[in-house]
């Protein structure tokens, strides 16, 4: 086995083990836990050195040449494999800013992507040879340990037209690495259904968040697994054509006792959290005789991680579209809307409908989810508790407790209530209610 990465003057290649070639002119750091100088890795010719059991794993050349000599171009190559040797990390480093810029690739190694790196006087790109079809992800962060986010102003997901992709993002101090991230494609499943990458994301609320609770605190969580989501709330038409009947109240009458038009396209409401999960469960029988689920293929509860994962979209704000939510952006009591730096706003001639709306009536978030903020709260998989202290990953809550977690707020509550991090806490299993539905998350699990 072979491979070989040239770089500005070194070159790493793996025979066997690693081997690191130095040019003329560049002396090698490691890094553990800051940077220092190698021992006999200050290179005055082209020399070889064998990284047999080393214990470090990130390299960095430092040009000895003058800022002028080097023009601005120095680099470094890393390898980082995980427990099970998925991935191959390769990272350039660039001198010739006041602080130096870090940028990172990395790379499937069963599907290996040869990335790139150009630095201009106020942007950088990155490009990288691409699978047409294949899906990638752009991610940068400050710190290394630190969350990775998708880069600013880039969509959660690339997918390739042709050999080559190349993103172009200004230089600012916020993004300082950067990784390329090819997605294992999904199978296909229903248009209804929308495909969330794995990832990380901060969880909570900052303390700066209005009105915010004591229970939003904030903390790393991350997904190591994609799933598929319901672009929709679960209509009433669904639950009739899956459980045989219809429980919501809002069918012919508002919540005043007014008529409104038969649509079974709103949301379902009035299940309790068992009718929700014994739902999913017929669901995925009447879709596995069918033949349209794969093997091992389950449709469940979301897990509240799941849930605000996918409603952020990789937004920090309060509400994925943004810090406020006033009157007509979604369906809650529009009198009462909110922007994160005072809290509650008040509008006199806010939208109030007293009543659900039809599922995709207002716009969705970035990763095209209808109605996370707004119409009926959201049953989720976890009993309520406190959040677990640090970074989790996969978290699904305690393991047992009084109450199941709501998210998203309803047509009846205030916009506050509607916020990516807040959470509801007193619903009892058993019970539903008419501002009360669910959504479905389509993943790997047991019946």
């Amino acid at each position: 086995m072979e491979e070989s990465a040239p770089c500005h003057g070194l070159t790493v290649q793996k025979m066997g083990r690693w081997k690191l070639r130095l040019r003329q002119g560049f002396r090698l750091d490691t890094l553990s836990p800051f940077w220092q100088h190698a021992p006999r890795m200050n290179a005055t010719q082209n020399q070889l050195f064998p990284t047999r059991n080393a214990p470090k794993k990130v390299w960095r050349v430092k040009s000895q040449f003058s800022a002028r000599q080097r023009e601005g171009k120095t680099a470094m190559f890393a390898r980082q494999m995980s427990a099970k040797g998925i991935y191959t990390l390769a990272k350039v480093f660039i001198t010739g800013l006041s602080a130096g810029l870090w940028c990172a690739g990395s790379l499937r190694a069963d599907t290996p992507i040869n990335a790139y790196l150009s630095l201009a006087s106020n942007s950088v790109q990155v490009l990288w040879l691409a699978t047409p079809s294949n899906v990638y992800v752009l991610k940068t962060t400050t710190n290394l340990a630190q969350p990775w986010q998708v880069a600013p102003g880039q969509p959660p997901t690339l997918t390739a037209t042709s050999n080559r992709l190349a993103v172009t993002l200004p230089i600012n101090a916020a993004a300082r690495f950067f990784t390329v991230v090819q997605l294992t494609a999904p199978p296909p499943f229903p248009p209804e259904m929308v495909w969330i990458p794995p990832g990380t994301f901060v969880m909570g609320s900052p303390a700066s968040e209005a009105e915010r609770y004591s229970d939003e605190t904030q903390h790393t969580v991350t997904l190591s697994q994609g799933f598929y989501m319901g672009k929709y709330l679960v209509t009433q038409a669904d639950y009739l054509a899956v459980v045989g009947n219809n429980p919501s109240y809002f069918t012919t009458r508002d919540w005043n006792g007014n008529p409104i038009p038969v649509d079974l396209n709103r949301p379902v409401e009035q299940v309790s959290w068992y009718d929700a999960t014994n739902y999913c469960g017929r669901l995925t029988q009447q879709e596995q005789a069918a033949g349209r689920l794969p093997a091992g293929w389950v449709y469940r509860l979301p897990t509240e991680a799941e849930w605000e994962y996918a409603c952020r979209a990789g937004t920090t704000t309060a509400f994925y579209c943004g810090s406020a939510l006033l009157s007509g952006m979604a369906n809650f009591d529009g009198q009462y809307g909110y922007d994160a730096s005072v809290g509650d706003i008040y509008n006199a001639n806010g939208i109030y409908l007293d009543r659900t709306a039809a599922v995709g009536s207002y716009q969705p978030n970035a990763w095209g989810l209808y109605d996370m903020a707004g119409n009926v709260w959201e049953w989720c998989m976890d009993w309520y508790g406190a959040y677990a202290a640090g970074s989790v990953t996969d978290p699904t809550g305690p393991p047992s407790g009084s109450y199941r977690v709501g998210r998203g707020g309803s047509w009846y509550y205030y916009a506050g209530y509607c916020r990516s991090a807040f959470r509801d806490f007193d619903f009892n299993p058993p019970d539903g209610y008419d501002y009360l539905g669910f959504r479905v998350v389509l993943a790997p699990g047991q019946p």
